[in-house]
């Protein structure tokens, strides 16, 4: 399963970033291209310094969030915990280098093991995370066609 501890599994994700520009149209939704590399970057953030005994939002039962975490198509149009909407879009080459800096965090962090409760999938391995971190930035490259 592709997941962002695989250094070919990250190198293929920068390089669909790079067929990417600011403006870049979404096939659907209403993130901007600049706003989508933010929420990117948010997330992977999170999972490093989010909050470690955060409760887990009400919702599908755990069975369907596994599913989804893992092998579902990503849902369209699913709201976004606002802890995922912190950044503002600033510029786009730096906000670019940043995600792609906190992609390659993840490719060193196989031993880490404190890492935040997710508000939605709940405690989390770090596996899981590079996993969903994937599955959540592939959902998004898709969304912008790339």
């Amino acid at each position: 399963m592709k997941s962002l501890f695989d250094e070919a599994d990250v190198h293929a994700l920068s390089q669909r970033l790079a067929g990417l520009s600011a403006t870049t149209a979404p096939r659907w939704g209403s993130f901007t291209a600049d706003r989508m590399i933010c929420h990117l970057v948010d997330q992977l953030d999170f999972a490093f310094s989010g909050p470690r005994d955060a409760e887990v939002l009400k919702g599908p039962p755990m069975l369907v969030r596994h599913a989804i975490r893992v092998f579902l198509p990503w849902p369209r149009g699913t709201p976004t915990a606002r802890e995922m909407l912190r950044t503002q879009p600033d510029r786009w080459a730096s906000d670019l280098a940043t995600l792609k800096q906190l992609m390659n965090r993840f490719l060193q962090s196989r031993d880490w093991t404190d890492w935040a409760v997710h508000p939605f999938f709940g405690v989390l391995s770090g596996a899981q995370w590079a996993r969903l971190a994937w599955r959540h930035n592939d959902h998004h490259l898709r969304q912008f066609g790339v």
